[in-house]
Protein backbone atom coordinates (compact mmCIF):
# COMPACT_ATOMS: atom_id res chain seq x y z
CA UNK A 1 0.00 0.00 0.00
CA UNK A 2 1.29 3.65 -0.81
CA UNK A 3 0.91 5.95 2.11
CA UNK A 4 2.65 7.30 4.84
CA UNK A 5 3.30 6.25 8.21
CA UNK A 6 4.74 7.47 11.70
CA UNK A 7 6.52 5.14 14.27
CA UNK A 8 6.32 6.53 17.89
CA UNK A 9 8.49 4.59 20.57
CA UNK A 10 7.71 4.93 23.73
CA UNK A 11 10.44 3.71 26.42
CA UNK A 12 9.52 4.04 29.83
CA UNK A 13 8.28 1.69 32.66
CA UNK A 14 5.74 -0.33 29.96
CA UNK A 15 7.93 0.14 26.79
CA UNK A 16 5.33 0.51 23.74
CA UNK A 17 5.60 0.90 19.74
CA UNK A 18 2.47 2.69 18.14
CA UNK A 19 2.16 2.90 14.45
CA UNK A 20 -0.04 5.77 12.75
CA UNK A 21 -0.70 4.97 8.93
CA UNK A 22 -2.80 6.97 5.90
CA UNK A 23 -2.49 5.40 2.35
CA UNK A 24 -2.54 8.29 0.39
CA UNK A 25 -5.45 7.23 -2.29
CA UNK A 26 -7.86 7.35 1.06
CA UNK A 27 -9.30 9.43 3.76
CA UNK A 28 -9.12 7.07 6.60
CA UNK A 29 -6.08 6.68 8.86
CA UNK A 30 -4.90 3.47 10.85
CA UNK A 31 -3.50 3.31 13.86
CA UNK A 32 -1.63 -0.23 15.80
CA UNK A 33 -0.42 0.20 19.36
CA UNK A 34 2.53 -3.22 20.27
CA UNK A 35 3.78 -3.85 23.36
CA UNK A 36 7.83 -4.18 23.24
CA UNK A 37 9.20 -7.15 25.10
CA UNK A 38 12.73 -8.78 24.87
CA UNK A 39 13.47 -12.37 24.39
CA UNK A 40 16.51 -12.73 26.59
CA UNK A 41 18.62 -10.26 24.93
CA UNK A 42 17.66 -10.80 21.17
CA UNK A 43 14.89 -9.98 18.93
CA UNK A 44 12.26 -7.50 20.54
CA UNK A 45 8.78 -9.47 20.72
CA UNK A 46 5.95 -7.34 19.83
CA UNK A 47 2.67 -7.99 20.68
CA UNK A 48 -0.34 -6.39 19.27
CA UNK A 49 -2.31 -4.31 22.17
CA UNK A 50 -4.75 -2.20 20.20
CA UNK A 51 -5.79 -1.41 16.29
CA UNK A 52 -8.29 0.98 14.84
CA UNK A 53 -8.29 0.91 10.90
CA UNK A 54 -11.33 3.16 10.22
CA UNK A 55 -10.51 6.63 11.66
CA UNK A 56 -12.32 9.11 9.75
CA UNK A 57 -10.32 12.73 10.25
CA UNK A 58 -7.14 14.03 11.63
CA UNK A 59 -9.40 15.25 14.96
CA UNK A 60 -10.14 12.19 15.53
CA UNK A 61 -7.06 10.24 14.90
CA UNK A 62 -5.41 12.83 17.71
CA UNK A 63 -8.23 11.83 19.89
CA UNK A 64 -7.22 8.01 19.38
CA UNK A 65 -3.42 9.13 19.85
CA UNK A 66 -4.20 10.69 22.71
CA UNK A 67 -6.06 7.40 24.41
CA UNK A 68 -3.68 5.50 23.55
CA UNK A 69 -1.08 7.59 24.98
CA UNK A 70 -3.38 7.54 28.32
CA UNK A 71 -3.47 4.02 28.36
CA UNK A 72 -6.46 2.98 26.61
CA UNK A 73 -4.29 0.07 25.21
CA UNK A 74 -3.16 -1.22 28.17
CA UNK A 75 -6.69 -1.21 29.51
CA UNK A 76 -7.80 -3.40 26.66
CA UNK A 77 -5.59 -5.87 27.05
CA UNK A 78 -5.60 -5.83 30.89
CA UNK A 79 -9.31 -6.15 30.87
CA UNK A 80 -9.31 -9.01 27.89
CA UNK A 81 -6.92 -10.81 30.07
CA UNK A 82 -8.84 -10.39 33.10
CA UNK A 83 -12.07 -12.23 31.35
CA UNK A 84 -9.66 -14.43 29.92
CA UNK A 85 -8.70 -15.78 33.04
CA UNK A 86 -12.34 -15.57 35.32
CA UNK A 87 -13.96 -17.94 32.03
Amino acid sequence: MDGWAIILDEKNAYPRKIIIFKPYREEIYSIKSFEIRQNNGKKDIHEELYFNDKINSLDDLVYEIREIIYGKDLMNIATKKYQENIL
